[in-house]
């Protein structure tokens, strides 16, 4: 087989079991597979090796530096791309030439072509450059350096960018920044520029604050014991989801036995259709924090020991990312070409904003779906005055703006929290409506979704854990208090659970009995104080669970979603409290319910402040 000198050399620093792959084209995609690979079956050997081959990368560059620069040629456009340039401008000037149309119907015949033609332009100036083997080519085949749409803009144009508000404006740019652009053509690229700018300073900012309150809102929650022991609380997964691997079953899964540990083969062995039910840190039941065998496996392969901060490290996962998705925005912000429809509708935000709203969940939540605030009965569904339209449920009507399309009709059943039209449900109102398990796994699937889009995108497990963290709160709504605490106290639902005895007047039923009846005691990833609906019923049974603990009333809690910058005002200790926000209210609710501190949380608060001030021990 035909070799080089650097093939040699880079096969000579691999192990004999990764040499094949000096055979192969060493792009990003390969070279992540490789050091991915070696990491995984030797670390130590990976440092080495990674440093290696650095070493012998910044060799051939300063040895070999000027002939790998840039040469003049690459910037020319070729004649290719100078006729496909000439030809797109003809198809504008049509459009713009056709007295037939109005104004705003060029406009969209001007977006409607940035559209078509985009990516096959950008396609076209790549395979281009490809084939004359430019050195803008390589590194961009390589994943070293630079995007195809920046290699478009400098030899072909622009096409369309976006303004402030991210709509498309409707210009295509068809002249090549290595020729140089007119003043228009200048004046409307400066919109691109201009957002890409602002994009970084807001990732910069708002990114790095919004993932300092997630992480604090994971402060302590640890791992605290090995196991729970749960029997009969789980989340049921797609059984093909490789993300499944390392986790431990709750149920039967073909021949294999709950507590098993799910392996690359059991997830081989099941059908597109199959789910898995597994524990999950979301349903642990452990009173502080979550177990080992709930969290499952790490990456290491083992179980984490007691005392790990693994929510913390998940919310890490995926806040670094999610800043560095908004800072790249730099290189190519305000750039348009692709006609995108949300199916949640049109005022859809996009980016670091819609994850943020997930997170601060304000009022007026931007592109929330209507939900049904009671039981009941479409009864009447029909158009606003001022646009959008109204709906009936029972006796409430609810106002769904221009941007909502219904997605149920005249004479349907629904049930609190039902989903009545397009749009992203506020998770503070899936939480009040359908209770907290509930609530916890729409989050998670949401929040995993919208990560994913934003190129923040983590291991499905880490936002399980993270989940468990932020959504772990209830409500105390009985008058006369529970327990020790008053009402409105806001405490954690784990810690509330591990006292918790059901009801005298409790029963035991067959689901399909227990209607409008409440939960008494967890079960799946339902918790105690779910309203039994026939969508919760029919989940159960799904899953083999046909009998339930239920009580005809409420229990003397509420489930409630609480923001990450809120969640440290009510720590059942003070010196917690101290690295939240809205000092003063949640230290002056510290000193009315009179809360002191054995200073012995497992929050990491009281590790930073307690532990340098312990005596030292003398060897």
């Amino acid at each position: 087989m035909p070799t080089t000198l650097g093939r040699e050399i880079v096969r000579s620093k691999l192990p004999d079991k990764y040499k094949h792959y000096a055979d192969k084209v060493l792009d990003k995609k390969t070279t992540t597979e490789l050091m991915t690979a070696l990491a995984k079956e030797d670390p130590d050997a990976y440092v080495d090796i990674l440093q290696d081959l650095n070493n012998f990368g910044q060799s051939v560059v300063s040895t070999y530096g000027r002939d790998a620069a840039l040469p003049f040629k690459d910037f020319r456009v070729s004649t290719e791309i100078r006729h496909l340039s000439e030809k797109m401008k003809a198809i504008v000037d049509n459009v713009l030439n056709d007295d037939s149309l109005t104004d705003a119907q060029k406009e969209d015949k001007i977006k409607a072509l940035g559209y078509k033609y985009t990516q096959k332009i950008e396609d076209a100036v790549f395979a281009d450059n490809d084939r004359r083997q430019t050195a803008l080519a390589s590194q961009i085949k390589s994943g070293s350096r630079g995007k195809k749409v920046q290699l478009r803009q400098m030899l072909f144009g622009n096409m369309l960018v976006k303004d402030a508000l991210n709509r498309d404006i409707p210009y295509l740019g068809i002249e090549a920044y290595a020729n140089g652009v007119s003043p228009t053509a200048y004046w409307v690229s400066a919109s691109s520029g201009r957002k890409g700018y602002y994009d970084v300073q807001a990732a910069t900012g708002q990114a790095g604050y919004l993932g300092k309150r997630v992480t604090a809102a994971t402060h302590d929650t640890i791992i605290s014991e090995f196991d729970c022991g749960t029997k009969d609380t789980g989340v049921p997964f797609p059984a093909n989801s490789i993300k499944n691997i390392g986790a431990v079953l709750l149920k039967p899964f073909h021949k294999h036995q709950p507590g098993e540990i799910v392996t690359p083969q059991m997830v081989a062995e099941a059908d597109d259709d199959e789910m898995m039910v597994l524990r999950s840190p979301m349903t642990c039941k452990s009173s502080n924090g979550v177990c080992a065998m709930c969290n499952g496996l790490d990456e290491s392969g083992k179980f984490p020991g007691v005392g790990e901060y693994v929510s913390m490290n998940a919310a890490r996962s995926f806040v670094e990312p999610l800043t560095q998705s908004g800072i790249s925005s730099k290189h190519v912000g305000g750039v348009g070409g692709k006609k995108v429809e949300d199916p949640e509708g049109e005022d859809q935000p996009t980016g670091f904003r819609s994850i943020e709203r997930m997170f601060t969940t304000p009022s007026n939540f931007p592109g929330a779906a209507v939900l049904a605030p009671q039981d009941g009965t479409i009864t009447e569904i029909r158009p606003a005055p001022q646009g959008g339209t109204y709906v009936t449920v029972g006796n409430k009507t609810l106002y769904c703006s221009p941007y909502r399309t219904m997605k149920v009709k005249v004479g349907d059943q629904v049930y609190a929290g039902d989903v009545l039209t397009n749009g992203v449900p506020n998770p503070m109102e899936v939480v009040a409506l359908k209770g907290l398990g509930a609530g916890r796994v729409y989050f998670m699937n949401k929040l995993n979704d919208i990560l994913k889009a934003g190129g923040a995108g983590t291991d499905r497990r880490n936002l399980e854990s993270f989940t468990r963290a932020i959504l772990n709160k209830v409500e105390i709504t009985n008058p006369d208090g529970y327990e020790d605490y008053l009402p409105g106290d806001i405490v954690n639902y784990s810690t509330v659970m591990a006292d918790y005895e059901p009801r005298e007047d409790s029963v035991e039923l067959p689901v399909e009995q227990a209607s409008n009846k409440y939960l008494e005691k967890p079960v799946l990833y339902y918790s105690v104080g779910t309203r039994i609906t026939p969508e919760v019923a029919n989940e159960l049974k799904k899953y083999d669970f046909n009998k339930v603990l239920v009580n005809d009333n409420a229990p003397s809690f509420a489930a409630k979603f609480m923001r990450p910058a809120e969640g440290l005002q009510h720590d059942r200790n003070w010196l917690p409290r101290l690295s939240g926000e809205r000092l003063r209210e949640g230290l002056f609710d510290a000193a009315r319910q009179g809360i002191t501190d054995a200073y012995d949380s497992p929050s990491y608060v009281d590790r930073i402040v307690i532990e340098p001030l312990k005596p030292k021990t003398s060897m």
